[in-house]
């Protein structure tokens, strides 16, 4: 599938994480309750290494400890009535995406059926929009994508949709026009026919 590429810019806050991406990034200096959105999903226990925002989709992009394993990203519980306490309107955020690109992919459990490794690996938060995670979010991936594209120095992504108890695995293609290539495997679990009344007429 042909997707578009988010742009990206580097969260500032003050200190209270170091913006690994704003030699990479446009920075901009994020409002202050970005930080309790982050610590609604995170807790203090795992580090955050950098945050960056895709402005078009309203995405927050929270990378957190490279050494995270698959288990440890699975088991973060946050409070989502909390976000939408917090950001009640949804204006800025509209979805938070927690990711990590692990340090070494076998030794955390990221890699899949045939022991490939995944490049990175996310979850993927949007109350906002009536879904309190996602399992399968080809928009986060907009974001990730020329993130991890550019932080990573590749072109070809392989990635892992965290969701509990299942998940999803994207591979992606960056190309120069400012899109990408989402391959992946799916199921279809609905089918199903609109029948129109032929006495209608469009203009």
């Amino acid at each position: 599938m042909d997707f578009p590429q988010y742009e990206v810019t580097s969260v500032e806050m003050g200190g209270l994480w170091d913006p690994k991406g704003a030699e990479i990034f446009p920075r901009f200096d994020a409002p202050p309750f970005l930080r309790d959105l982050i610590r609604e999903l995170v807790p203090d226990a795992i580090n955050v290494e950098d945050v960056a925002y895709a402005a078009k989709a309203k995405k927050l992009i929270v990378v957190i400890d490279k050494k995270t394993t698959k288990f440890e990203l699975a088991q973060l519980n946050g409070d989502i009535k909390g976000l939408l306490r917090i950001h009640p309107e949804g204006d800025f955020v509209r979805g938070i995406i927690i990711c990590l690109a692990p340090e070494d992919a076998y030794a955390q459990g990221f890699m899949d059926s045939e022991q490939r490794t995944y490049d990175y690996a996310c979850r993927y938060f949007a109350p906002w929009v009536g879904i309190d995670e996602d399992a399968a979010t080809g928009s986060a991936q907009c974001a990730m994508a020329p993130y991890f594209s550019k932080t990573l120095g590749k072109e070809l992504l392989y990635s892992f949709q965290n969701y509990p108890g299942r998940g999803a695995q994207f591979s992606i293609i960056m190309s120069d026009d400012g899109r990408l290539k989402m391959i992946g495997k799916a199921m279809t679990i609905v089918r199903g026919s609109i029948f129109l009344d032929e006495d209608v007429k469009f203009f």
